[in-house]
């Protein structure tokens, strides 16, 4: 059975997070602007470190919100969270 496909829960966190960082790109004067995305040397983006600063950011919010990392994790993979990690 083919295993069900991880690109709507990518888009789904990463969407918001780029919709900020081009609005807060779109707010600075052209003249102040530096890259706001983690690049390479040779301006390529980093994505490995775009999807490290994304799941700190995630992990960050969760913990605002009252819930630790593990309920994060849990929330994240294909099992249930626990009945005290659930949204409230």
């Amino acid at each position: 059975m083919a295993q069900p496909s991880i690109i709507p829960v990518i888009l789904s966190a990463l969407e918001p997070y780029l919709d900020a960082i081009e609005a807060e790109w779109q707010a600075t004067p052209a003249a102040q602007r530096v890259p706001t995305l983690p690049h390479l040397p040779d301006g390529k983006v980093n994505v490995r470190q775009l999807v490290r600063d994304l799941i700190d950011r995630e992990a960050a919010e969760v913990e605002v919100v009252g819930r630790g990392p593990e309920c994060w994790k849990a929330t994240s993979s294909t099992s249930s969270p626990s009945p005290s990690c659930r949204a409230r």
